[in-house]
């Protein structure tokens, strides 16, 4: 008995932005961030939403092609678990909002988390542990989806230009083969941090958050997990 991850899918924000539009922004600000967005972030094009488009419509088209590459319906699913830095919604749960628009059934698990860039790794691994012993869950729907450009200082080349929109779904079945899920080992490093802090001003603009800036610190936390 173990747990296989049997399909994948991925659905990314229609509208391609390059690097000119981002390189243009910044020049207006005596800024030349040519080097840092190429050589140092890796970026060239980045799909981001166009208009009518969200970062929840994107998880749910993830979730739906998933559903449909693996030729199941939402009633087949007995957890669906979203993982998110950043989500469209706070509340109710965004794993409830899936919920409803997959059709799934009454006695589906809903579960949202965050474990910042590796929650859908985290998520798999949790998950794994609970189809294991677990008797009446058979699937899982993950689900990993940001909305980070919604809350970013624009006037920081750190953080503009350097996120597009994705959202990506898979699928963890139980199994009769031996897909251990001790093959999965989390392990928390203290080597290196690259940590974006978003800062809130929650009493100036309840209704409106107001995120002061993103900055590098020189020392943080590294998950990895080796599969």
């Amino acid at each position: 008995m173990g747990v296989k991850l049997s399909y994948i899918d991925v659905y990314h924000g229609s509208k391609v932005v390059s690097n000119d539009f981002y390189l243009e922004y910044f020049r207006k600000q005596d800024k030349d961030i040519k080097h840092l967005l190429t050589d140092v972030m890796g970026r060239d094009k980045r799909y981001m939403l166009d208009d009518g488009e969200s970062a929840f419509q994107l998880t749910i088209e993830a979730g739906k092609s998933v559903l449909k590459k693996a030729n199941l319906e939402g009633k087949d699913i007995d957890a669906i678990i979203y993982s998110s830095i950043l989500p469209e919604y706070i509340s109710p749960a965004t794993s409830i909002l899936i919920h409803k628009e997959l059709n799934m059934s009454a006695n589906v698990m809903c579960l949202d988390v965050n474990a910042n860039c590796a929650g859908m790794t985290v998520a798999l691994e949790n998950m794994s542990n609970y189809l294991m012993s677990s008797k009446r869950a058979k699937r899982v729907l993950i689900i990993g989806c940001d909305d980070d450009n919604a809350i970013i200082n624009h006037d920081n080349e750190l953080c503009y230009g350097n996120y597009g929109y994705a959202a990506c779904a898979i699928i963890l079945e139980k199994v009769d083969e031996d897909y251990s899920s001790n093959n999965l080992h989390g392990m928390l490093h203290y080597v290196f941090y690259m940590f974006f802090c978003y800062e809130i001003d929650w009493y100036k603009q309840r209704n409106n958050f107001k995120y002061l800036d993103c900055t590098w610190n020189t020392c943080c936390y590294l998950w990895s997990s080796i599969l």
